[in-house]
């Protein structure tokens, strides 16, 4: 029998790999296919930038091939799925919001305390998601990036600013939701 391949997923957060790790299963034949989901926002990481970005996600890939003694023949593809963050919005539409301890984000603007951070931020995930919607291939494995329109919890539940207790009681429960749909 033929080993199974490993379709190696890198999320952002452990809310991402609950809710869609259920979904990604069911859409792999389990016989062929070994999903494999890691997580970290590495758009927004320190030091990770449009020239870099590519060099940060083959290091995780090839920490991960070599920590478990694989080749890049062992895999089927990678998947890369990113939350946009609204780091494509016009800078105006970040608002000054002193009372603001984190990002709040509307359908119109993002409210900070920090305005030059946020748009400094947006600023390097949009060169770091433009270089990556480009690439098809890395560490010389299929790859391919799928982009959340602000966030998970957006996409899937149209909410904004959860919390992270609530992203983990939503992704559950979509998970059940799920679950219980295809099984």
């Amino acid at each position: 029998m033929a080993r199974k391949k490993i379709v190696f997923v890198i999320v952002e957060g452990p809310s991402d790999d609950e809710a869609l790790g259920v979904l990604l299963e069911q859409m792999y034949d389990k016989n062929s296919v070994h999903i494999q989901i890691t997580h970290g926002d590495v758009t927004t990481k320190k030091g990770v930038g449009s020239s870099t970005i590519l060099a940060k996600l083959g290091g995780i890939v090839k920490t991960y091939m070599s920590s478990n003694h694989l080749a890049k023949t062992h895999f089927q593809e990678i998947v890369h799925i990113v939350d946009t963050d609204g780091a494509y919005i016009p800078d105006d539409a970040v608002v000054q919001d002193e009372t603001a301890k984190r990002p709040i984000y509307s359908l119109e603007e993002i409210r900070t305390a920090d305005v030059t951070g946020i748009i400094n931020r947006n600023m390097t995930k949009r060169g770091c998601v433009d270089r990556i919607s480009s690439t098809p291939m890395l560490c010389a494995i299929p790859y391919q990036a799928y982009f959340m329109s602000c966030n998970l919890d957006h996409v899937l539940y149209d909410k904004l600013n959860s919390t992270d207790d609530e992203k983990e009681r939503d992704s559950l429960s979509f998970v059940k939701k799920v679950w219980f749909q295809y099984s």
